[in-house]
This record gives C-alpha cells, structure tokens and sequence, in this order.
C-alpha cells in the first residue's frame, strides 16, 4: 500500500507543477517528470534520516498549506446565496438537510 501511495502523491505533484507552472512544465511529459520527482525524493531518502527529519517542517508546513486551501476552497464554494459552487456542492444546512434521510420508502 506504500508504493500505491507514493505513486499518487508523485503523480499529484507532476500534477500540481504542470498546472502552476505551464510555461516552465506544461510541455513535459507525466512519466518524465515524475521519474525526476521521484529521483529527488530518492535523493532525500538517501542522504539520511537526520536530514529527512530536518525537512519534516518543510514538509509539514507542505501538508498544512494543503489542508487549508482544501477547507477555503470549500468554503469559498459553500457561500453563495443559497446556490451551490460549481465544481464542489456547497456546505449548507438545505445540502445536509437533503441528503440526510433516504427517501426510499416514500412513494
């Protein structure tokens, strides 16, 4: 399961620098760039775990940024007058309240 998600991060971060960085990326493709990401990481590993440990607050502030763009994101999509955002359904009490009880039964 470690190699499965090592792979899905490598191909997210491909991912993330052809989408934020089109000119200098973009014109890359997907199994190069992911060989070179995951040569650097194999270049982390290597240098030693006191240097991993090192950047751990690098990589921890990485997550972080993620995390919070992820929950502002969905609240920059949740607000809207009522009207779900596009790409992802808004948080809202009519969302929640629809979505709660199934409607099986009901004929």
């Amino acid at each position: 399961s470690n190699t499965f998600g090592v792979a899905m991060y490598v191909l997210g971060c491909v991912e993330v620098l052809q989408l934020c960085y089109p000119g200098t990326f973009g014109d890359y493709p997907v199994q190069a760039l992911g060989a070179v990401v995951l040569a650097l990481l194999a270049a982390i590993v290597y240098v030693g775990v006191e240097y991993i440990a090192k950047f751990a607050v690098l990589f921890l502030g990485g997550v972080i940024l993620a995390v919070l763009s992820i929950w502002s994101g969905v609240a920059a999509n949740s607000i809207g007058g009522g009207k779900p955002g596009k790409g992802i359904v808004g948080v809202s009490g009519s969302v929640v309240r629809n979505n709660l009880w199934s409607d099986y039964d009901r004929r």
